[in-house]
């Protein structure tokens, strides 16, 4: 095992990244198969420490499991089924990432790392590859783990993130997850390129205790009364956890579910709205404005779903 230290930025909070160091597949990891740290970095310099590859993330549920864990390593093998890497001689000049040219060129992925990236891109060998690091990141996460205000040492979630890519530099495939506390967004706004600007409402991000979950039904039908779900079409927006999982609700409970764009003349029909998210699962919308100012969607009541 590889101990690495850093210089801690105040900003951010006690993290900890684990990194593969050779590919064994095995329920457990010695020391010298894995490299271990407490870091202050936030997630995207985190990324942006490793060469171009595919990434997910990922959030704790009861802080021993991971959300829909088989969902993220699907897409983690499939991202990685359709990226070529590709030697480049183009290295950062802070000489910790040698960049990949991984552009769709007629250059061919060498055999050799074809050959050292196929556990990656198999599902069930990449579990065994992956579960044994989960393990020990959480493990150690919860040794370093700081109390904020924002996060309770002991109760608060736990965001992951993995990323998988080759690097040409070390001759290696790397595969490193870092482990950070899950905290409320800094803000209730947000705001479109669109112009639209929406006032979130107090999401699931939190710890939850019970099985209830309030779910803000999108609109519903005028003749039959019946709720009806809207959300974009499939090819428009990825289908991620917490929207398989909202489908798989309005399978259970005969909800019918519409693949189309919302439309704001249709806001009177609407009995609720909400964005989710894989770290923030539901985020209803309370107030949406326009870039003229109006006021086009107030939240009106809650409609409760059993997750």
């Amino acid at each position: 095992m590889e101990t690495n230290k850093q210089t801690f930025k105040k900003t951010e909070p006690l993290s900890v990244v684990v990194e593969r160091l050779k590919t064994m597949n095995g329920e457990s990891l010695s020391g010298s198969d894995f490299a271990i740290s407490e870091t202050r970095i936030s997630s995207n310099e985190f990324l942006l420490q490793y060469p171009r590859g595919t990434y997910t993330a990922a959030r704790t549920v009861n802080r021993t499991a991971i959300m829909d864990l088989q969902g993220h390593i699907k897409r983690t093998c499939d991202s990685l089924k359709l990226v070529k890497f590709k030697n480049s001689e183009n290295i950062s000049i802070e000489g910790n990432q040698d960049e990949t040219n991984n552009n769709d060129s007629e250059e061919t992925e060498p055999d050799y790392v074809t050959q050292a990236m196929a556990p990656y891109r198999d599902p069930e060998i990449f579990k065994g590859l992956v579960i044994p690091l989960l393990k020990t990141g959480l493990t150690k996460y919860f040794e370093i783990e700081e109390e904020t205000p924002w996060h309770i040492k002991g109760v608060g979630e736990i965001k992951v993130t993995w990323i998988v890519c080759y690097s040409f530099k070390e001759s290696r495939p790397i595969l490193a997850i870092y482990f950070t506390p899950l905290h409320a967004p800094s803000s209730s706004k947000c705001r479109t390129k669109q112009g639209f600007s929406f006032k979130l409402g107090r999401g699931l991000w939190g710890t939850q205790k019970n099985s209830r979950r309030i779910v803000k039904i999108l609109m519903h039908n005028p003749d039959t009364r019946l709720p009806i779900v809207v959300t974009a079409p499939l090819h428009f927006v990825l289908e991620g956890t917490i929207r398989k999982i909202v489908t798989m609700i309005c399978e259970r409970d005969g909800i019918d579910l519409k693949s189309w764009f919302p439309n704001l003349d249709d806001v009177v029909h609407w009995e609720g709205a909400f964005i989710t998210s894989t770290s923030r699962l539901v985020l209803p919308i309370e107030l949406i404005h326009c870039r003229d100012g109006r006021v086009t969607y107030t939240a009106s009541r809650s409609i409760e779903c059993c997750f």
